[in-house]
């Protein structure tokens, strides 16, 4: 058995509403492993604030999905619901995503008229976990000896093991992961936890393959090695990343649900309805499209605009040369130009635009993201009312074509020009400064310029809320130096941060003509995008996470 790496817990509703996270960390834990859920997407109640939590902790994360299955379809759903509910926290999670079929599960489906054969609990395993696989993810299977006995050790050839054992010095099987107590403590946390060892580098080797979300260069979307037209596309211009670029826009909006109303436009899951209300509709229009008409059209085409008008200043429509001031947003608008330009095939690429098709019309378009042997993933505005990433065979009927959108020639706003920084709005600039006065008495005129004195005054605020929220030690001088920098190599601010650090990232923002749509202290949709844009604007990676390099540029 290999040396042991880092120490973990995993933990669910049973293990308490409310976890400490920092004391968990100080108290020796590296990893946690959290549920998800289990069922019919039935989400774990504690998921998002222990994912939310661990993070901000200094925690690294890998999920898992507790398994009533029982059927092989049933499981491939279930893993869906657990990858879709990992994508929809914005975390990277730099450990195993999980499948857990234990007695509880047999004695369910039993109980039902439907006990599964050991033949069938190995074929939904081996199922799951081929889905995690699919959708980008590094598998793993949680087991006992009795169910490696019954047909689980078939999978540890293609899948890593973590292992239930329980009161023995070492594991008797070979396993990436091993639960050797269901009795842990943790010093300074109360109540009893499953504890965890792990005897592989799993952050290292996860970043090493490309998945969950990571890779070795983040500009690039590990979905691109497995496109056969990689070679072709990083050979035109930086195509590849052009592409990249698209691509993962859209994937970080998985998750983002349609609105009941206009409220709540720039938050994922809030507000939740199918009334065709979205974000995308919302600030095309605000940019001037669609003939100020900013309902009416299938959002499933208004997000894939929306997507190229993130990335390159103009929309999917522009950059396909039409003419009307109207893009004309809909599939067959859409197909119809690319069939006109002769881009238009059944043949997928990645960054393509996919179309579906009913009864031979046209009704449904994505974002192609990984294109493999036999399936192609994609990512669709409007699918069951919300942003979603799926996966089809490709063969399948459903699917009417691929436009191929022209990226070599495709440039940003103003490529090769000097391009002005953007214009700060003097009235948001007055919000931020009251504000500054009135939480950190900075002493400022409320002038709506961003001068000296703000910026000293923003640095301290800053100083001051890094060492309230994470007990750091800086001195509160107004001087963001390499000390300041230097925090926020282990603290950085994400979607779903709040509090007055994520107040004065978005006050900053305001300072350097950046709209986060809110200065509400929630690090929401909105806060995301000027962050990213910022990032664009100053030669960042464009990740939209605030860390060092982004706040040394904000404060410059």
């Amino acid at each position: 058995m290999s040396e042991v790496k880092a120490k973990g817990i995993d933990v669910s509703y049973w293990n308490g509403a409310y976890l400490d996270w920092k004391k968990i960390k100080a108290g020796g834990i590296d990893f946690a492993i959290c549920r998800a859920g289990y069922v019919k997407n039935n989400i774990d109640s504690t998921f998002k604030k222990n994912v939310a939590g661990a993070s901000a902790a200094g925690v690294a994360l890998g999920a898992y999905w507790f398994s009533y299955a029982t059927t092989v379809a049933e499981a491939e759903q279930e893993a869906d619901y657990l990858c879709d509910a990992i994508e929809a926290t914005g975390v990277k999670f730099t450990y195993p995503i999980c499948y857990d079929y234990e007695y509880d599960s047999y004695d369910k489906a039993a109980a039902a008229g439907k006990a599964p054969t050991n033949a069938l609990i190995t074929k939904m395993a081996a199922a799951f976990l081929a889905r995690v696989k699919k959708r980008g993810f590094y598998p793993s299977n949680y087991t006992n000896l009795d169910y490696l006995g019954k047909g689980f050790s078939s999978l540890t050839d293609t899948y890593d093991t973590w292992l239930a054992q329980w009161g023995t010095d070492k594991p008797s099987k070979e396993c990436g992961l091993w639960q050797y107590s269901s009795t842990g403590t943790i010093s300074g946390v109360s109540g009893r936890f499953d504890v965890n060892f792990a005897f592989v580098d799993y952050p290292k080797l996860i970043k090493k393959l490309g998945l969950n979300g990571l890779a070795e260069k983040a500009t690039v979307s590990p979905a691109i090695s497995a496109d056969p037209m990689k070679d072709e596309l990083a050979s035109k211009d930086n195509s590849a990343t052009k592409a990249s670029t698209v691509v993962n826009i859209a994937i970080g909006q998985i998750g983002y649900k349609e609105k009941a109303s206009n409220a709540y436009l720039d938050l994922r899951d809030a507000n939740a309805g199918s009334n065709n209300w979205t974000k995308y509709a919302r600030d095309l229009y605000q940019a001037g499209y669609y003939n100020g008409n900013k309902n009416g059209y299938a959002w499933c085409d208004v997000f894939v605009d929306w997507c190229f008008f993130k990335a390159f200043g103009k929309t999917e429509g522009e950059l396909m040369e039409y003419q009307s001031g109207d893009l004309g947003a809909g599939c067959p608008f859409s197909a119809g130009y690319y069939k006109a330009k002769g881009r238009y095939d059944r043949n997928p690429k990645y960054g393509d635009q996919i179309f579906f098709q009913q009864s031979g019309s046209l009704v449904h378009t994505g974002l192609v993201v990984e294109v493999n042997d036999t399936t192609v993933v994609t990512v669709e505005g409007n699918s069951n009312n919300q942003v979603k990433r799926n996966t089809y065979k490709k063969t399948d009927s459903y699917i009417a074509g691929y436009g191929h959108p022209n990226y070599d020639v495709i440039d940003a706003p103003d490529s090769g020009d000097d391009k002005s920084a953007p214009s700060a709005d003097g009235n948001k600039i007055k919000d931020f400064q009251t504000w500054l006065n009135n939480t950190f008495s900075a002493g400022l005129s409320v002038d709506g310029e961003y001068g000296a004195k703000t910026k000293k005054a923003a640095v301290k605020a800053f100083q001051k809320s890094m060492n309230d929220i994470y007990q750091t030690t800086l001195e509160v001088d107004g001087a963001f130096g390499p000390k300041s920098a230097a925090t926020l190599k282990e603290h950085y601010l994400k979607y779903g941060s709040t509090g007055n650090l994520v107040r004065v990232l978005q006050g900053m923002l305001y300072c350097k003509g950046y709209d986060p749509k809110g200065f509400d202290g929630i690090f929401g949709n909105g806060c995301k995008a000027a962050v990213e844009s910022f990032q664009k604007d100053n030669g960042l990676s464009v990740d939209g996470f605030a860390g060092k390099n982004t706040f040394t540029a904000l404060f410059a």
